[in-house]
């Protein structure tokens, strides 16, 4: 429910034009110029693996945690591995791994390592690599492997963990990261800076639907960075007022550390489940409820009134003139663009609906037109 392909052409499309068979093959109206179904390959499925249309969704059973449904993937010992796991992975691969809801449990990761943006694991729809790791992330119904024809690494194995269920909202985190007292979460090394090339994973049991309370947060922004429930926080942003509702995880690089951040449960009932930050599957910022963006859009960590005006009379001091110089010829370059993207991706698309999928090659799932820009 709710796939489509590479190229944004759904199930239904695909059995409007007459692309694919019931019995899981290629439609009458289907031309091969435009390769095989599977070069349009999307989240782990072709349509006819994710079209019951095409064939697919024929798949009623699965008898443990994981099964490998395509891709050269591999489970030992009850642990998924990446293909060739130690070694290196190769090029232009992909593995669709199904996972039995009812068995499911927080992933345990024990190796990482993957060409950063290219050689990419989903999970729940959310892409991992580099040192973006599914720390503690609880998979639902399928995770997909693709890496690209550049760079290999090491690959990944990853293995079932335990839940957590309390007591309290926050697991003792995995991870250099800490748990006071109170139950409040702790950045390393905590109010002192926090270390280089750290990562922690808190797990949280939330019944109650109680908020966040930021006590403190401040980190390198863009490098040292907090997800919470999809959403990215760094700087000043805080997830201050958001309901967690699955694990939470940080990373810092080697560069530049900071203060670091304190959590706390907060109130109970409030609903809130995403503010501000950067939501992965959107790729775009959010405002808070008060139209708030902040850094990377996020809601601030609580300060005092005085704080606040400081800060605003300085921010708004601090760069003046380089704005005046550099503001519009910026905005013009970056609204040219756009409008390049946009008017590409229209061609596209109108190119396709009107003549099916006439005179498109692929490359590994892509279409022609990315593959020569």
């Amino acid at each position: 429910d709710g796939w489509a392909d590479s190229t944004d052409f759904t199930c239904a499309e695909y059995v409007e034009e007459g692309w694919c068979t019931p019995s899981g093959g290629s439609g009458e109206h289907w031309n091969p110029m435009w390769g095989d179904i599977s070069d349009y390959w999307h989240a782990g499925f072709s349509a006819l693996e994710a079209c019951c249309a095409c064939g697919g969704g024929k798949i009623k059973e699965i008898a443990d945690l994981w099964m490998i449904l395509s891709g050269p993937c591999t489970i030992v010992d009850g642990c998924i591995q990446s293909p060739n796991y130690p070694s290196n992975y190769s090029n232009n691969q992909r593995c669709t791994i199904l996972v039995n809801d009812a068995l499911a449990r927080p992933i345990e990761v024990v190796s990482f390592a993957t060409e950063y943006g290219y050689d990419k694991l989903f999970i729940n729809g959310r892409p991992f690599s580099g040192r973006r790791k599914p720390l503690k992330v609880l998979p639902h119904y399928s995770i997909s492997w693709e890496s690209d024809e550049d760079t290999t690494d090491k690959g990944w194995k990853l293995c079932p963990g335990q839940h957590f269920r309390g007591p309290g909202m926050f697991s003792p985190p995995d991870g250099p990261c800490s748990l006071d007292a109170e139950g409040c979460v702790l950045s390393p090394n905590y109010p002192e800076n926090y270390g280089a090339n750290q990562d922690c994973a808190i797990q949280v049991f939330n019944p109650e639907n109680r908020s966040i309370t930021v006590e403190k947060f401040s980190t390198e922004m863009l490098y040292d960075v907090m997800w919470v429930n999809g959403r990215m926080y760094a700087g000043k942003a805080s997830p201050h007022g958001l309901v967690p509702r699955e694990a939470i995880q940080w990373s810092s690089d080697e560069d530049t550390q900071d203060t670091g951040w304190k959590l706390c449960p907060g109130p109970v009932g409030q609903q809130v489940e995403n503010i501000g930050g950067i939501d992965e599957e959107e790729g775009k910022e959010d405002e808070d409820e008060y139209g708030y963006h902040g850094a990377w859009g996020g809601t601030m960590a609580p300060r005092s009134t005085t704080e606040a005006m400081e800060a605003e009379g300085s921010d708004s001091k601090l760069g003046l003139e380089d704005e005046q110089t550099s503001g519009n010829f910026i905005f013009k370059v970056a609204l040219a663009a756009v409008a390049l993207c946009l008017g590409g991706v229209l061609c596209l698309r109108f190119r396709r609906q009107s003549t099916g999928r006439e005179g498109y090659g692929t490359q590994y799932g892509r279409s022609y037109v990315m593959d020569n820009l």
